[in-house]
């Protein structure tokens, strides 16, 4: 009926998972980045997570469309079964030969170990992907953890991945289960879309079947936001009762008003409150991971052979490939330091405004001596971290900073910039503090920028893959303090290995800095700021 209506072939809010309409939200891109580690990876399990019709079953068969011949790959959507039944589809699913033995465990477990080998030596992979894994029983989790027995000295022949809702987190998480939550390399929890994504969730699906970018008003997808609250299987139900109700009514346009309807007929209740909405920024990344996947989906997901030792540096290459945001470097900003300068006398100069930007640490931390220089800083367990130029990087560090101007005579002036609030900033000056706007400030290039920060006890070099030592152990610590994915027990905390590039690489795209394999001051200044448990002075404070 609508769809002659419209003018379109087939219905672009179809809840079947088709891969042919998934759109890569930034939760969905890193989803979709945790399970090509399990793939790649080599170790133990993935965990991915997320509510009811937040989309991981399609994830998980868009997934399965990449995989390359050297890839053999089981899909097991129904686990309410016995772990006889489980063994059995999983060499159905392989293709393993299984006419001629018994079909008790160890029979099934012999057959599929031999396959696997063979698999191994032919120099190809397989992996076992599990849906609705939270249906599963404590025997049959146990059964599958089992599995990872079936290994070579370097590798493991099956990789496995777990999907399910978000009680199968609390479900690994017991103590009866503990071996299990040990072997998960990588977990990700995925989160219902934001408004911004959900408006262009909506346009992606409607162009791929030829429906005007403005069928739905910005009113419209508002209402659709509202009552969906980012989970695209709901989303999807509104927009096609929607799209009924238009045919039905004869209009090309939805409103605010039929969307509202719509969600009434879907939900069957009053409509919910809305979620906070995202900042501009979240709103400007999210057309880029579209793009990103588009990128993915051309060049193809490229999957290791085996591994010989610890660390590979072509995984190092493919994670970072995988994981890198596109570069979206804002335009230079105005040279426009004139019109700042006649509140900077003379008299701001480096050393004062070092001297005022210590004073905020000393008062902060309580320190007892003066720091003169970035040489003293040590001395009282800080550091100096120093660049030319990009604001943006200076205010994400949420730390004051100081910026150095130059006259059009040539002179060097230095202030610092002490708080951000609202939309205006505070400077210390020699004359004061002042105020003035955050769009005027910007429009300021300074010459340099520095800040002082806080860095990790026995911290003295900036860790790179492969790495270990006691900064490494550090550092694994503080991102599980930060609810990031790393499993809590790994057999060597000291090195920089694969799991923990990988949560490296997606804190470094969620905070929009170089993913490079390193993590460098900045990073380490971030991490704290995520986890929120160092005294500092801040910029802004958080709400």
């Amino acid at each position: 009926m609508y769809r002659e209506f419209f003018g379109i072939a087939e219905n672009p809010f179809s809840n079947t998972p088709d891969p042919k309409y998934i759109y890569m939200s930034e939760r969905h891109s890193e989803a979709m980045a945790h399970l090509v580690f399990g793939v790649e990876g080599g170790s133990g399990f993935v965990l991915l997570t997320g509510e009811v019709g937040t989309g991981k079953t399609t994830l998980c068969r868009y997934l399965a469309e990449q995989l390359g011949d050297d890839i053999k790959l089981a899909l097991c959507l129904n686990p309410r079964i016995s772990e006889t039944d489980l063994l059995a589809t999983i060499c159905d699913e392989l293709g393993v030969d299984r006419s001629n033995i018994s079909q008790s465990i160890k029979d099934l477990t012999g057959a599929l170990n031999t396959f696997l080998l063979d698999l191994y030596a032919d120099g190809k992979r397989a992996v076992l992907i599990i849906d609705e894994a939270q249906n599963m029983s404590f025997e049959l989790l146990e059964q599958v953890r089992l599995l990872t027995n079936l290994e070579t000295t370097h590798n493991k022949l099956l990789q496995i991945i777990l999907i399910g809702q978000p009680e199968l987190k609390d479900h690994i998480d017991e103590f009866k289960l503990r071996q299990l939550s040990q072997r998960i390399s990588a977990r990700y929890h995925l989160d219902p879309m934001t408004v911004g994504e959900t408006k262009n969730y909506i346009l992606h699906r409607s162009s791929i079947i030829g429906l005007s970018d403005d069928i739905f008003s910005s009113g419209a997808i508002d209402e659709i936001f509202k009552h969906a609250r980012g989970i695209p299987r709901l989303i999807n139900s509104i927009c096609e009762r929607c799209l009924l109700g238009a045919y039905a009514l004869e209009q090309k346009t939805i409103t605010a008003e039929l969307a509202t309807s719509a969600a009434y007929e879907v939900l069957g209740t009053p409509r919910l409150p809305p979620q906070e909405s995202e900042s501009p920024k979240q709103q400007s990344s999210s057309l880029l991971m579209v793009f990103i996947v588009l990128g993915i989906i051309a060049t193809g997901l490229i999957f290791l052979g085996s591994q010989n030792s610890k660390f590979d540096g072509k995984l190092l290459a493919n994670i970072i490939d995988r994981v890198a945001n596109v570069t979206n470097k804002s335009a230079k900003p105005k040279d426009d330091v004139v019109s700042i300068l006649p509140a900077l006398g003379e008299t701001n100069t480096y050393e004062f405004a070092f001297s005022a930007l210590t004073d905020l640490w000393i008062s902060s931390k309580g320190l007892t001596s003066k720091i003169n220089s970035c040489q003293e800083a040590p001395q009282t367990g800080l550091a100096c971290l120093t660049w030319n130029g990009s604001w943006s990087e200076a205010l994400d560090l949420n730390r004051p900073f100081i910026i150095g101007l130059t006259t059009p005579e040539g002179d060097a002036r230095h202030v610092v910039v002490r708080t951000m609030k609202d939309r205006s900033a505070t400077l210390i000056t020699s004359a004061g503090n002042i105020e003035v706007s955050q769009e005027f400030l910007q429009a300021v290039q300074p010459d340099s920028i520095l800040l002082l920060w806080q860095p990790p006890p026995f911290y003295n070099r900036v860790l790179e893959p492969g790495m270990s030592g006691t900064d490494v152990a550090w550092i694994r610590r503080r991102l599980i303090k930060a609810n990031l994915s790393l499993p809590a027990s790994v057999e060597d905390p000291a090195l920089y290995d694969e799991a923990l590039l990988m949560e490296v690489s997606l804190f470094k795209k969620k905070h929009k800095l170089e993913i490079n394999g390193r993590i460098e001051p900045s990073t380490l200044i971030l991490i704290d700021e995520a986890i929120g448990d160092v005294i500092v002075p801040v910029l802004h404070a958080k709400p």
